[in-house]
């Protein structure tokens, strides 16, 4: 089973460029199989990752979420590689993609698509956004062996926190 790490915190903290120097860091050094899943479909990743890629090139995330049956053979189809290192890949949603794109999913259905990723890689690192409330990242939460808070050093990034930690409380 791989390492699951969660990256979540305030709006515009940087949790995408972590995720992606983490990726490129664990690879590095262990020459580990990591896979990075970029959850936020309000400013989908991948678009901003791979400029260069023309959109077919790219696939979704969605494509993968909406699916009746999540295997490792059907996230094996939707990742996006790089020539430079073959044993990184990334997940996430495309360009012109919203919440709206695809149909909703649970967090049961999440939980079962991470555990299909964990099929094929030893490091998964996902990028929740900041919006937890999402099932991917809130599976990914309840999941992961650890979890980073990312924040930034002003008021606003501190209020963010102070209003949503205590929707995430333990009962």
């Amino acid at each position: 089973m791989s390492k699951i790490i969660a990256i979540w915190g305030c709006p515009s903290s940087g949790k995408t460029t972590i995720s992606t120097r983490l990726t490129k860091a664990i690879h590095d050094t262990t020459g580990a199989k990591v896979i990075t899943i970029f959850t936020d479909t309000s400013t989908p990743a991948l678009p901003v990752l791979f400029p260069n890629r023309k959109a077919g090139e790219l696939r979704s995330l969605g494509t993968v979420l909406s699916q009746t049956e999540i295997t490792p053979d059907t996230v094996l189809k939707s990742l996006v590689t790089t020539k430079e290192a073959k044993n990184i890949a990334f997940m996430g949603y495309t360009d012109g993609e919203n919440c709206y794109s695809y149909p909703e999913f649970t967090q049961d259905k999440a939980a079962k698509f991470i555990d299909a990723v964990s099929a094929l890689a030893d490091f998964i690192i996902v990028d929740c956004g900041s919006k937890l409330s999402q099932p991917l990242a809130l599976a990914a939460i309840s999941k992961a062996d650890t979890i980073f808070r990312v924040c930034k050093p002003d008021l606003k990034a501190i209020s963010f926190f102070s209003s949503q930690m205590p929707l995430y409380a333990v009962r």
